[in-house]
């Protein structure tokens, strides 16, 4: 017997779907969503400048990651790609999309932090507009560490969480046993309010994680 065509009934509402699955994310992640540009300085003067990302970002930031792989795997999420496929082009690419579409319905704000005109490393607010709270994210080229450059962007995104997107509290969950990130924590000030058992898969292997946070009233400007 022939097939018979599906009833137009039928197909409308799949296309319908099919724009707001597929389409409309594509378009939404086009168009520009909100840009920031917060500029500051570490304690020994050096100047640290939060941006938007760029397409063209993705070679450097390849380059980096992989170099890194050491310091940043054994804290980062748990994922079944290897190291070099998780870093490749077409990713940041694909992470570039998707962020600028979460960007424009509010729910991240993802910068790329400079030193001297060049990529540094990264600076992440994770948003939940609907508890006004944000989880940040950082990492920094390890030729670069001591430097206090962590510090200085992660102040700069805190600041802009509490003055401009009026949020009430940032948090930073952290690894027991991530020391480093912990003194950082504390330096731009943070406080560590307590231990989360099996809180995440880090590295691949679910971790405890210290929940350090500061509140927009206890925060210093």
């Amino acid at each position: 017997m022939p097939r018979r065509s599906p009833p137009f009934a039928m197909v409308v509402p799949v296309m319908r779907y099919y724009a707001s699955r597929v389409l409309r994310p594509m378009i939404t992640s086009l168009r520009t969503p909100p840009r920031i540009t917060l500029a500051g300085r570490t304690s020994h003067g050096e100047a640290v400048t939060l941006r938007p990302p760029r397409l063209s970002d993705a070679a450097t930031w390849r380059e980096i990651r992989i170099a890194d792989r050491l310091a940043i795997e054994p804290f980062w999420v748990t994922d079944n790609r290897g190291w070099e496929a998780r870093h490749r082009e077409r990713i940041w690419i694909h992470e570039w999309l998707w962020s600028r579409s979460e960007a424009k319905a509010g729910r991240i704000v993802r910068t790329v932090i400079e030193v001297d005109g060049q990529f540094a490393g990264q600076c992440d607010l994770w948003i939940q507009p609907h508890d006004e709270r944000g989880e940040l994210s950082i990492w920094v080229d390890s030729r670069l560490a001591g430097r206090g450059i962590a510090g200085a962007a992660g102040r700069l995104l805190i600041g802009y969480a509490f003055d401009q997107l009026g949020l009430a509290r940032v948090t930073a969950p952290i690894d027991v046993d991530n020391a480093h990130s912990a003194r950082f924590a504390r330096r731009i000030g943070l406080v560590r309010e307590g231990t989360m058992i099996s809180y995440l898969s880090v590295g691949g292997r679910r971790r405890d994680h210290d929940l350090w946070a500061v509140s927009a009233q206890a925060w210093t400007r």
